[in-house]
């Protein structure tokens, strides 16, 4: 993983200041983000779905102390576009 400057500099005054390596601290910035990619690669969504069909899906995800994630039918659409462009 590749910090920022700064972010490098915080970083390595955590580890300094727990005891820790520089590479566990990045492993720990590193691993919400690990855990969303791994999530979000599971998901299946069928393709052409209509709204109706769209808005019976889970499209909320919550990731505690982080964010909330949300997808919607405007952003499914535009997915499929880039998907079936590629596919050309």
């Amino acid at each position: 993983m590749r910090l920022e400057r700064a972010y490098e500099l915080k970083a390595k005054e955590i580890a300094e200041k727990h005891n820790l390596s520089l590479e566990q601290v990045k492993s720990i910035i590193e691993s919400p983000y690990s855990f969303i990619r791994e999530k979000t690669k599971k998901i299946v969504i069928r393709d052409n779905l209509s709204k109706e069909e769209f808005s019976q899906l889970k499209t909320n995800f919550n990731i505690p102390c982080l964010c909330k994630m949300y997808a919607s039918y405007k952003i499914y659409n535009y997915w499929m576009g880039v998907k079936y462009d590629k596919k050309k």
